[in-house]
């Protein structure tokens, strides 16, 4: 019987040894993972067990809250390209800067704006204005410059609207213009990132600017293509405009196309930043807004024909 107690002894007391021996393995080897990880999970996500022993540390899952559409510090660029063509050729480019700075009240986000030209065949001056937006619709609501009423259409929203609601093959209205949408596409920013985006083509023909003058310009139908952020930026990534001037109610020759592609935003997590070197806190000038800001230089009488 003693030496049967002996043996149990031994085996129990080998045993224990394994035990120790291997918590401190464990233990070696949790360090090292936590070392490891250190840089690449934040602390915050790091949860360790309050035991007296060592136990293996238990990392939840990393999870990327995405961003919401409008929040101070966004910033966003667009350029476009602008063709005249038939009796006067020109080519002109717009840049545009969006830089949302500050809340003024609860629910209004205010963007800071700048807008240069190159090529800018008919010197357009540079522009700055403020405008300002709900965060929890994510439409327009007031400008520093007043509305410019030669614009019959007030032309896209540069961020969708939660009151638009999007699906394929259903018709919505932009500022009393019908619009089809289809989609979602798979496709990339300008600037590489991948996206879901829709499209929208305007579905009828309808007059885009008159001063009163002889001269008008319209938009056929199919003739306007917007695309749509469809994740969660809500972001206008590209924008194609045709005009055709009219004279005396007749159509001429002569048109004007705008092709404006988003080219830099922080609005991804891993998008880039907005490009540098633009003068954010130009003073304020005159300038239109409406809903797509058009300005008075860029879009106005500098850019008409000769009369035939």
């Amino acid at each position: 019987m003693r030496t049967r107690l002996t043996v149990l002894a031994a085996i129990i007391s080998v045993t224990l040894i394994s035990v120790v021996t291997s918590a401190s393995s464990a233990s070696q080897l949790n360090a090292a993972s936590v070392e490891t990880n250190n840089a690449q999970i934040p602390a915050d996500n790091a949860v360790l067990s309050p035991s007296d022993t060592v136990t293996p540390t238990v990392y939840l899952p990393f999870i990327s809250k995405s961003r919401p559409p409008l929040f101070v510090g966004m910033a966003a660029q667009w350029d476009s390209v602008g063709y005249g063509r038939g009796s006067q050729v020109w080519d002109a480019g717009q840049h545009l800067t969006r830089n949302l700075d500050t809340m003024t009240d609860a629910d209004t986000i205010r963007s800071n704006n700048y807008a240069s030209y190159s090529p800018n065949p008919f010197n357009w001056p540079n522009d700055a204005w403020y405008s300002y937006y709900s965060v929890s619709t994510l439409e327009f609501k007031a400008s520093s410059a007043p509305p410019n009423p030669d614009w019959k259409w007030d032309g896209p929203h540069w961020i969708l609207p939660y009151s638009l609601s999007l699906s394929h093959g259903i018709t919505v209205m932009i500022y009393g213009q019908a619009f089809l949408v289809s989609g979602p596409y798979a496709g990339y920013t300008a600037f590489g990132q991948a996206v879901q985006y829709w499209q929208l083509t305007n579905r009828d023909k309808f007059l885009l600017w008159d001063n009163g003058g002889d001269w008008k310009e319209y938009v056929h139908a199919g003739e306007v293509t917007l695309r749509y952020d469809a994740g969660t930026t809500r972001l206008g990534i590209y924008y194609n405009e045709l005009r055709h001037w009219y004279y005396r109610g007749n159509l001429t020759s002569n048109t004007v196309q705008w092709i404006e592609n988003l080219t830099s935003t922080n609005a991804w997590p891993t998008a880039q930043s907005t490009a540098q070197g633009v003068d954010l806190h130009a003073p304020i000038s005159s300038i239109t807004e409406t809903g797509t800001e058009r300005t008075q230089q860029e879009r106005g009488g500098n850019g008409r024909p000769n009369t035939p």
